[in-house]
Parts: structure tokens; sequence; C-alpha cells
């Protein structure tokens, strides 16, 4: 319940610019439901294009969630979307990020980006261990 901090907004938007720099448009944003992600994803999103409503998911899966937790939310995400953004929680998030690259992130920080690209003939329900790469 406890709101982001005017420098939590300040690393949110500045996250948001980094995304679209390093990526562009957001097919679809999956976020934990708590008031800090939800106001990181509404600062972030200031600074994307405009999404349809339908591309935001709420999901209450990924509050203090696992890789599996995390994992299944994936899993749940249309094919034709390719370019997600989940917007959760450490250590869950860092946590996936190494399960799915390899590549263990050593400290996260707020406003922390994991971009990392998937194998294009992968759907989100066959996300595996090291079956991606991080790519900022």
């Amino acid at each position: 319940q406890r709101p982001l901090t005017e420098r939590g907004r300040q690393e949110a938007r500045a996250a948001g610019r980094r995304l679209w720099a390093l990526w562009g448009d957001v097919d679809l944003v999956l976020h934990s439901p708590a008031v800090r992600t939800t106001q990181t994803w509404r600062a972030m999103a200031a600074e994307l294009p405009a999404l349809a409503p339908v591309q935001v998911w709420p999901a209450p899966g990924i509050y203090e969630a696992a890789v599996p937790d995390l994992l299944a939310a994936l899993a749940d995400v249309p094919e034709e979307s390719r370019r997600v953004l989940l917007v959760g929680h450490a250590p869950g998030v860092p946590a996936l990020v190494g399960h799915l690259t390899g590549e263990y992130p050593q400290g996260w920080p707020t406003g922390t980006l994991g971009v990392m690209e998937p194998p294009q003939d992968l759907g989100w329900a066959d996300l595996h261990e090291g079956c991606g790469r991080r790519t900022g």
C-alpha cells in the first residue's frame, strides 16, 4: 500500500525513456496490483506511446512471486504479443531474468530494467531456463 516517492516517480519516468530507446513499442504490460508498481507503470507509460487499455493487465499473481509464479503469469500472454513489460518486484523479477538468461543480476536497484529477448520461435508458455538473451 506504500505510494511511490517523488524519487521513485522520477526513476520510473527515466526507466520508461530507457525502455523506449531500447525497445520502442510495448505490446502488453503485466503489472503487480501493488500501489507502487501501479504507480511505476503509470509513470513509465507517460514516456511511452499510449497503449489500449486491453493491453495493460493487472496481474495479482506476480506480487511477491517466485520464478514459477512469474512464468505462469507469462504463459497466459497471447502469442501475438512479443514485447511484454512485466512490472513487478525483487527478488522475483531479477531471479526470473537470471533464470531465463543465465545472467544473474548483482543487485537490483529500484527502477532497474531487465530487457530480455526470447527466441522468436518460442511461445510464452514454453519459456525455460537459459532460453533468452539479456539485451538491456
